[in-house]
């Protein structure tokens, strides 16, 4: 028809009306950026609205686009804007887009979500071991984990490799056969499990009836095989080595390079601003011309919480119920309290996995909640507006 061939002018004046209205494509926001949890713990992100013409669908997608159905400890809100994955595993890890549409576009970003866990590693026998010259040695060991560890056997003070046997088929169970024992092979046997979110060692040691100590053979000594330290601040890890000549001392980290902005000062090293990807195994070496030892150190870097609520505001009719969930990532494990501004809960309210829930909403309850996380290195507060609508 004429009118479909027409022309369509739109002026500068009516176009500002036009996106003064809100039709415009949503804008939208994912908090929080990144989350770190051990497996089996919660994770949650929220996916937040601030502007576009209603309606707006939201949808979740993982990387490549690859759906969410048939992920059983996935769970999305009703509105979509909340997403948890219960009970984490290796398999959930990876990134999760929010999708938000609406007449004028489709808009989406993005978070990443790590499960990390170390494996656990068990050694057979535990020891200490002792034989008789010639007697045979068999150390077992097996490392269980979720992605499943690799384990390997090490000695310390000894540059040789070990002659290590694959009994049965799986990367985590691993052997050591001694078949006649020297005197030579008295010592520290170590055995180590290794998986993405890091490793886990465990030491045994033999003693070889007739061995003679020898006292050229560096031996490396720490004060603190473990250290704790909040993230961002200063790690210092020290070793001391005895022996003659007197040992080189280096250092390195399990399976990974030493932090970038890293320093030795007199045999001491020094991570002048940690961040968590600096948590894992440290290894001080020391060495001289007759043998070397090793210590290890655990670095443990611990982040503060840090919380948000959903919703951030709620309106609620006289009579129904009140449900608030706090999320809160950082150090498990994570503590969490509940209070009113200015006031106290109900005896309706209780709390239950970070979740208040008020029964039978009244006038009075109308407010400000407060959420309150902590953890043993910090703490952190959300809090959210609840307005009751009268019958």
């Amino acid at each position: 028809s004429l009118r479909e061939r027409l022309p369509l002018t739109v002026s500068a004046m009516a176009l500002s009306s036009f996106c003064s209205l809100g039709l415009q494509s949503p804008v939208i926001s994912i908090e929080p950026h990144t989350a770190t949890v051990s497996p089996g713990q919660n994770a949650t992100f929220k996916c937040h609205i601030h502007d576009g013409a209603q309606p707006i669908l939201i949808t979740w997608q993982m990387r490549h686009n690859l759906p969410l159905q048939g992920r059983d400890n996935v769970h999305i809100s009703p509105d979509g804007s909340l997403i948890t994955i219960v009970g984490a595993h290796h398999k959930n890890q990876g990134s999760y887009r929010c999708m938000a549409s609406n007449a004028y576009g489709v808009v989406h970003s993005a978070v990443s979500l790590l499960v990390q866990g170390r494996p656990t590693v068990s050694v057979l026998p535990s020891g200490p071991i002792r034989v008789k010259v010639g007697e045979s040695i068999s150390l077992e060991c097996m490392g269980i984990g979720d992605p499943r560890p690799l384990v390997s056997w090490r000695r310390t003070g000894a540059r040789q490799d070990l002659k290590q046997q694959n009994l049965v088929p799986i990367d985590s169970f691993l052997s050591v056969q001694i078949l006649s024992a020297r005197p030579e092979d008295a010592g520290s046997y170590t055995c180590v499990g290794h998986n993405p979110a890091g490793s886990t060692l465990a030491h045994v040691e033999i003693h070889v009836d007739g061995s003679l100590p020898s006292h050229n053979v560096p031996k490396v000594t720490t004060d603190e095989p473990v250290l704790i330290v909040l993230s961002g601040e200063k790690a210092t890890l020290r070793c001391s080595a005895t022996g003659s000549p007197t040992p080189t001392i280096t250092w390195s980290k399990l399976r990974a390079p030493l932090p970038w902005q890293h320093q030795v000062v007199n045999n001491t090293l020094i991570i002048p601003k940690v961040a968590q990807q600096d948590s894992g195994q440290y290894i001080c070496n020391a060495s001289n011309p007759d043998g070397y030892s090793e210590v290890f150190i655990t670095l443990d870097v611990e982040t503060p919480p840090y919380a948000t609520t959903f919703p951030d505001e709620a309106s609620i009719s006289v009579g129904e119920v009140i449900q608030i969930q706090c999320l809160a990532h950082g150090t498990p494990p994570l503590r969490f309290e509940w209070s009113k501004v200015n006031g106290s809960l109900p005896d309706r309210a209780s709390v239950r996995d970070s979740i208040l829930h008020i029964n039978t909403a009244k006038a009075a309850d109308a407010g400000t909640y407060r959420c309150a996380v902590s953890n043993k290195v910090g703490s952190s507060e959300a809090v959210v507006r609840v307005s009751i609508l009268g019958k």
